[in-house]
Formats: structure tokens, sequence, C-alpha cells
């Protein structure tokens, strides 16, 4: 089922368009999967944590958005921690996460020249709270969304209709075979990435948002 989820994706012509288009969803998408699998690792072995760490600052590096995606395989990792008392583990894993994000972010920042940095992320506010608040909650219409999030992200109902029957099936096989917990992450990761999304992305560029919790799905 996954394969074949998989396979309908790779086969949308929205998905075969984004693919080859120079923008950082497809390296956020592979950054956000590394992130949760690292997530996963470490909360199987704590001795992984600090490496976890340094992935998760890795994928904020690449776009800060995406821990939204890998933000339930965290608190995951932090509860296990904190249950072993894993303290030392805990403080080098939010120290590498830290270091690593702050290694890829200042330099960018320095080299864009802060002001000008400031000045663009100002910008892009304004945009999306003015021009583009017709386009997202809570102004837009929750048919517009739901079409253009659910239907059009998959290019249309051909794509998007089995799409979702596989998802919903996938979902009760990985429950009925003792792997909910599983399903439980998967899904979080994708049902909090695209929750954020949902307020602060414009619906009719909605596929360049819903990439990265497809792999997910």
């Amino acid at each position: 089922m996954a394969a074949a989820a998989a396979a309908l994706v790779a086969s949308s012509p929205e998905f075969l368009f984004t693919a080859t288009v120079g923008i950082s969803d497809v390296p956020g998408t592979a950054a956000g999967v590394g992130a949760v699998l690292a997530g996963v690792a470490a909360a199987a072995r704590p001795g992984l944590l600090p490496l976890a760490g340094a992935v998760w600052g890795g994928a904020v590096g690449v776009r800060a958005q995406i821990s939204a995606v890998f933000a339930p395989a965290g608190v995951w990792v932090v509860v296990n921690a904190v249950r072993a008392r894993r303290w030392r583990g805990l403080a080098l894993g939010v120290l590498a996460l830290v270091t690593t994000a702050a290694a890829c972010w200042i330099p960018a920042v320095l080299v864009t020249g802060p002001p000008r940095w400031w000045r663009a992320i100002r910008g892009h506010l304004h945009y999306v709270t003015t021009v583009e608040q017709k386009l997202h909650p809570p102004a837009a219409h929750l048919s517009d969304i739901a079409t253009y999030w659910l239907l059009n992200s998959l290019a249309d109902w051909r794509f998007a209709v089995p799409f979702w029957i596989l998802v919903a099936v996938g979902i009760a096989v990985l429950v009925r075979t003792g792997r909910g917990r599983l399903a439980a992450l998967a899904g979080s990761s994708a049902a909090l990435y695209l929750a954020s999304a949902l307020f602060a992305m414009n619906e009719t560029v909605s596929l360049r948002y819903m990439l990265p919790a497809a792999p997910f799905l």
C-alpha cells in the first residue's frame, strides 16, 4: 500500500513538476524524513540523542518550518529521555540542535546582511497577512481549502481519491498489526505540518507545502 501510494504521488503531474523546480521544498522534505528517522533511532537508543539533535538542527537550517514535521518525534524522544533521566544526552542533543541550526543560519544572514534579511522577513509577513489573508484560514472558505489541499495537491480526484483511500487502509493495517505507534507518529507528523502550513501558506500553491507531509502519509 505504501508503494502504491508513493507511485500515485510520483506519477501525479503536480509532483512531477515540483520535483524539477529549484525550491527548498524538495530538500526540506528529505530533511524532514531524515529528522524523524533520527528521532525514532534516538528514542530506541538514547546514546544517539546528540546525533538526532544535529540532524534536527540541519533540517531547521534547510527549512525552518520543517520543525513541525519532526516535532512529534522530538516530543517522544524528550519524554523517553526524561523518564530514563538521560540529562546529559538530552543536554548534548539540544546543544547539537542549536549549534547546527546556528551554523546554517548565521552565515546566511551575515552574507545577506542582517538589515536586508530582516526587511525580507517583515515584507513576507506583511504580504501573508494582507495580500494572502483570504487564501488561508481563518478568512479562506473551508471548501476551498479542502479542494486545494486534499485534491489539487495531487493534481485531481483521479489521483487524490485512491491516494487517501490507501492512506486510510494503511492506517488500519498498521494498527491491526500492532504498529499503531508508527501510524500515530507518521500521522501526527503529517497533520502537525499541514496544520501549521494551512495558516501561513497560500492555498493556491498548496502542493509545495503538501510535499513534506507526503512521505508520512
